[in-house]
């Protein structure tokens, strides 16, 4: 049930460069129906208790990419109707290869201070460690290997456990801060252009520290 065939499905760009590819992990059909149960368990907590970061709009039921895109034009629509005729400064931050550098122990960590303790942690702790890949190319398959970090990209459960990764990277700015999934907008309105810079690079100071604090990597 920790065995994952990876399968290297093309994106776009020169064939021959590996980080071109997204790793899909291939899983056991029982494996994935045991995630499934976990999952509806694991979403109705954080939902009904509203531990979710309220703008994060991927992986939940009821949101899709739709929702930020209204939210941000309604901010820049109302900035710009005031006297002030604010301007609005956004800035869209994609991270590189999210679910595969996350640490099992700050997820780990971060699914304890949202309740998730004692026998629930300690089967999310059986789930993320030594688990096993190799990857299938046509008909060839590399040797097994223990996976170290991140999340299984194709699993019911790897989703749910990335938002829960990235919940509090909302703490460390006081900007408005738009997520869906790994992708993370930040706008700022003013109609003082200096103030606008000046602050928007102190808040991405702010967020660069914390991807290297939670060792995730922007592009």
């Amino acid at each position: 049930m920790k065995r994952a065939k990876i399968i290297p499905i093309f994106k776009s760009g020169n064939q021959h460069l590996f980080n071109n590819y997204r790793p899909i992990s291939l899983l056991p059909a029982f494996s994935k129906l045991l995630e499934k149960i976990i999952s509806i368990k694991l979403i109705k907590y954080l939902e009904s208790q509203k531990l979710i970061y309220e703008h994060q709009y991927g992986f939940r039921p009821k949101h899709s990419t739709i929702h930020p895109i209204i939210h941000l034009l309604n901010q820049i629509a109302t900035e710009h109707d005031k006297p002030s005729k604010n301007l609005t400064l956004s800035v869209f931050i994609d991270l590189s290869k999210a679910f595969d550098t996350i640490s099992h122990e700050i997820l780990l960590k971060k699914l304890e201070n949202l309740g998730i303790r004692g026998i629930p942690n300690l089967w999310f702790r059986n789930y993320l460690t030594n688990r096993k890949q190799y990857i299938n190319t046509y008909t060839i398959n590399s040797s097994l290997e223990t996976i170290s970090c991140g999340v299984p990209q194709g699993s019911i459960l790897g989703p749910l456990l990335f938002l829960v990764y990235v919940n509090d990277i909302s703490n460390c700015t006081n900007l408005n801060l738009l997520s869906f999934a790994d992708d993370t907008t930040i706008s700022l309105s003013s109609n003082d252009i200096s103030l606008l810079y000046n602050t928007m690079n102190d808040a991405l100071e702010e967020l660069s520290n914390w991807f290297r604090s939670n060792r995730l990597f922007k592009c």
